[in-house]
């Protein structure tokens, strides 16, 4: 893939495809909220660079993104790996939706994430690997609605991670973030 794309992406990749976006630009926007979405990635599939670039106004409060702005990349599919791919100022920088066991993120950038960086709410194992998410409102969200059953381990290593200050939070502070984890099953009592 080359060039810019003003409007999202959906060609679903199939089983064992490689797509090559390392020459390519994917402009979220509040008419673009889904730059880059795959609702049906076929087994193994992998997708490597690209530059998604979200043209919000940054000051903007997590409510405003909660309803403006959308995942830059958002998938559905087993094994689908994503490499070397570049993300900025979108709500959640890269969303695992169910039917996504078994993903690999290695070599991602992300910044000015106003949101999760990685959400993975669908409980599904997955790895993060050679990461530098500098910028994240929370880093790794894994709150399932549903859990899929079983031991699904979310691997994360040899990866910086830094969270970032941002205007009006999902609680109602002024200023603030929230923390490097959101770890919790919606269907379990907390106390």
């Amino acid at each position: 893939l080359t060039g810019t794309y003003n409007s999202g992406y959906t060609t679903n990749p199939a089983a064992g495809q490689k797509i090559n976006a390392r020459a390519a630009t994917f402009v979220s926007s509040p008419t673009n909220t889904n730059p880059v979405d795959f609702t049906n990635v076929g087994t193994g599939a992998c997708w490597v660079g690209g530059f998604i670039n979200g043209t919000f106004d940054t000051s903007q409060t997590w409510n405003y993104f909660k309803s403006s702005s959308g995942p830059g990349l958002r998938f559905v599919g087993a094994n689908f790996t994503i490499e070397d791919l570049r993300v900025h100022n979108v709500q959640d920088a890269i969303r695992a939706k169910g039917g996504a066991p078994n993903f690999v993120i290695k070599r991602a950038y992300m910044t000015e994430i106003h949101d999760d960086c990685v959400e993975d709410d669908a409980l599904y194992a997955g790895i993060v690997d050679d990461s530098l998410l500098d910028g994240c409102y929370m880093a790794f969200s894994a709150q399932g609605a549903t859990s899929p059953g079983g031991v699904r381990v979310f691997d994360i290593k040899n990866s910086l991670v830094r969270l970032q200050v941002f205007n009006g939070t999902s609680n109602g502070v002024a200023f603030g973030h929230q923390t490097f984890f959101k770890w919790r099953d919606k269907n379990v009592d907390p106390t």
